[in-house]
């Protein structure tokens, strides 16, 4: 149930009377709620911290970041974090890289969340119950029939639209490699042919290469870290 008339007064959680009298003023009907399972209270916080490193100290998910509950989307954006982290973590732990590449953890995912923190302001801004809000939510409404549109929100939502800057202008350089179905052909006839999803062989959480096209000098380069 929201309401735009400020931030709540109280930080306790909502009692079942305080949310049928809202419920009651917004909605206009006179319902009656018996029991409330849980109760919790948020406003349209969105805060950032302005480098997610400084020195030893990394910020990661909600303490590099906070927003509205709307959508899960913060969700996204939290378990990227430390997944973009963990790895460059281990291979300064392990020597194979200078503590320099951390420094990249804070430029790749500090604009992510910036991203997210103006997408969740436009989202608590079409919320707003006045008529001018209301002419804009059913333009928006319009627009969302529209294939590519519904597909750029989607992204969006699912936190696919991430790219980080690899000094590479094709389109899939630093893109998330989505789930892709795969079909692993074998060279014994008598062996049945494979079809599995990319997100299957991710489970083991380990750095994972798909030559699709059998190109030997990608498959070189990575040779080292197998």
């Amino acid at each position: 149930m929201e309401q735009f008339d400020g931030p709540p007064r109280q930080v306790e959680r909502p009692t079942v009377e305080e949310l049928q009298d809202s419920i009651r003023r917004v909605s206009g009907t006179d319902v009656t709620i018996t029991t409330m399972s849980s109760g919790t209270r948020w406003i349209g916080t969105a805060r950032q911290a302005t480098t997610y490193r400084a020195g030893r100290v990394l910020l990661a998910g909600d303490a590099a970041h906070v927003y509205a509950p709307v959508g899960g989307q913060a969700l996204n954006v939290g378990i990227g974090d430390p997944a973009n982290l963990g790895r460059k973590l281990a291979a300064v732990v392990c020597g194979w890289v200078g503590e320099d590449i951390l420094d990249t953890y804070s430029t790749e995912r500090h604009p992510v969340a910036a991203r997210l923190l103006q997408n969740t302001r436009a989202q608590i801004a079409l919320m707003r119950p006045d008529p001018q809000t209301r002419a804009l939510w059913e333009k928006f409404s319009d627009l969302m029939d529209l294939g590519e549109a519904h597909r750029y929100v989607g992204d969006v939502l699912a936190g696919m639209d991430v790219r980080y800057d690899l000094g590479d202008d094709h389109r899939f350089v630093g893109t998330l490699c989505p789930d892709m179905k795969l079909t692993l052909e074998r060279s014994d006839p008598d062996v049945v042919t494979a079809v599995t999803r990319s997100a299957d062989l991710l489970r083991e959480g380990r750095e994972l290469l798909l030559d699709l096209v059998d190109r030997a000098e990608g498959r070189g380069a990575a040779a080292a870290w197998t």
